[in-house]
């Protein structure tokens, strides 16, 4: 089994800057970096040949280890003190976001394109 969590940000133009987590706290940053190499969840960045694409992939042995993130990650409290402000940079440079999941093989958009993170 597997599971592969993207998420797809698109800019208006390439010299929009993406909002970067570590730019509004470095601490969390550091702290979910090392969640997932303790915890075996690869992350890969691919830009699009025309720079407006940015795709984050996230995989792991299964959906299990992204709950145990998620719930490790709400008891820390981190991402919610900054998610109001990743939401406005979003907003302010006319980014998108897009969520998709695969869970071993069955695909779903979980978050279609908008400017606010769940």
């Amino acid at each position: 089994m597997a599971y592969v969590r993207k998420h797809i940000l698109k800019r208006p133009n390439t010299e929009t800057a993406f909002p970067e987590i570590k730019s509004y706290n470095s601490d969390y940053w550091d702290w979910r970096r090392q969640y997932y190499s303790d915890n075996n969840i690869t992350v890969t960045y691919d830009l699009s040949g025309d720079e407006l694409t940015l795709t984050q992939e996230m995989s792991m042995s299964d959906k299990s280890v992204w709950d145990a993130f998620n719930t490790a990650d709400d008891a820390r409290g981190d991402y919610a003190s900054i998610k109001g402000s990743l939401n406005t940079a979003f907003a302010d440079r006319n980014i998108t976001i897009q969520i998709e999941e695969d869970d071993d093989g069955t695909g779903a958009t979980l978050l279609t394109e908008t400017n606010t993170l769940p």
